[in-house]
């Protein structure tokens, strides 16, 4: 039995390989695809869109006419009473007081007082007072004597 009212796209596919799924293919008035898949298996939740299809997709099912806001406004079928929310006692909230920025100041003049330190320090151990340069003991001269004859352990024979 075909209802009353003409429906806005047309199906190319109906594949029913099983009996508990359904697949459609749903071609819109403005030439575009969708592709539904049912399950029958499931009492809710089954209906499966293979492509993300969102309300301004929806609307090209629509005809031009009924785009522009020319269709009839559809009211609610359900209307919830309205209710009031329980009075809340009103919280005063502490806000932290903003500290000053002596913290800063006292870091900033750490630094200052570490890094004159240093210098302080580099001046006296490197400028004014160095350590006196060492003599480089002369060696004896024992290994290079080329007036000594020299053995040579490995070859001797006992």
């Amino acid at each position: 039995m075909p209802f009353t009212i003409a429906g806005n796209g047309e199906v190319e596919d109906n594949i029913v390989d099983d009996p508990s799924k359904e697949f459609f293919t749903v071609k819109t008035k403005g030439g575009n695809t969708f592709f539904l898949v049912i399950d029958r298996a499931r009492n809710s939740e089954n209906v499966y869109m293979l492509s993300m299809i969102d309300e301004y997709d929806l609307q090209e099912f629509l005809d031009d006419e009924e785009r522009n806001g020319q269709q009839e406004e559809e009211t609610p079928a359900v209307i919830l009473p309205e209710t009031k929310p329980e009075p809340t006692p009103d919280v005063e909230i502490e806000e932290p007081k903003e500290e000053s920025s002596g913290g800063m100041n006292k870091i900033l003049l750490l630094v200052f007082v570490a890094a004159l330190g240093g210098a302080g320090a580099f001046f006296y151990f490197y400028i004014y007072k160095p350590k006196p340069k060492e003599e480089t003991p002369q060696s004896e001269n024992l290994e290079t004597d080329q007036s000594l004859a020299t053995v040579n352990e490995d070859s001797q024979q006992e």
